[in-house]
């Protein structure tokens, strides 16, 4: 499959992705292409061109979110709707993805700006939902997961506690755990519900998000959560994953 994404250049992504894709590729928002290169991440291949041009895209991104000190600094309202104004550019899931499972541009430069965006991301939170606008059509970029970085324990949601899983293990393979402290507050949290629970993770999560397997949402492993052994099951596996990537050094992600 990996072959022929990377023989198929131009038609990889004729379909349902073929047009938004290149236009949020072609805006700065991450794309078709982006997609293909976050495949290819997963499968531990970084080194391709066409991977390396989009990883300096995300860096892009997330360099472009330091230097924002305000949502309105970069949007605007269109027929009701928020939309980013020409010229901004923001990362998705896919940007966060895609650096999370590779590792050719981990220096110390390039770490710093991560570290950084993810700080403003955390100031900037709740972030709302933003369309991308071109020519008089409203595009969702792939925001899942981006909105919220500094939740509320005690408030989250079957939903959000499911994006709090996915969006938690993509930082802390990025390795910023432990180097900001938002984040870092969140694993002490978990670390302390799992020691009061026998080092399980019981709370009752149900949501589909967690069932349904797809591009953005799926997290469960066992064959059903019928029996309430294989949820814990899952979440407390998904729970030790985030504390393991927690703990291991950048180099070795």
């Amino acid at each position: 499959m990996l072959s022929e994404l990377e023989k198929r250049e131009d038609s990889f992504d004729n379909g349902c992705l073929e047009k938004v894709g290149r236009i949020l590729d072609e805006k700065g928002f991450g794309g078709s292409r982006l997609i293909r290169a976050t495949l290819f991440c997963y499968a531990g291949f970084d080194n391709k061109e066409f991977v390396q041009e989009q990883i300096e895209a995300a860096l892009r991104a997330f360099e472009y979110v330091t230097r924002v000190n305000s949502l309105d600094e970069i949007t605007e309202v269109y027929k009701n709707k928020l939309v980013f104004s020409k010229g901004a550019i923001w990362p998705g899931i896919y940007h966060l993805r895609l650096l999370a499972f590779s590792k050719s541009w981990r220096n110390e430069k390039n770490k710093e700006i991560i570290m950084e965006a993810i700080k403003k991301l955390i100031e900037l939170s709740p972030i709302p939902s933003i369309n991308v606008l071109s020519k008089g059509q409203l595009i969702s970029p792939a925001s899942f997961c981006m909105h919220d970085f500094k939740p509320q324990f005690e408030n989250m949601n079957d939903k959000e506690w499911m994006m709090w899983f996915h969006r938690t293990e993509m930082l802390a393979r990025l390795g910023m755990m432990d180097k900001i402290d938002k984040l870092n507050q969140q694993i002490e949290w978990l670390k302390r519900y799992l020691s009061q629970h026998n080092e399980l993770f019981v709370k009752r999560l149900k949501h589909y998000y967690f069932r349904k397997w797809g591009p953005y949402t799926g997290m469960r492993l066992e064959k059903d959560w019928r029996i309430e052994k294989r949820r814990i099951s899952d979440l407390s596996f998904r729970s030790l994953l985030v504390l393991h990537y927690s703990s291991v050094k950048q180099n070795r992600c």
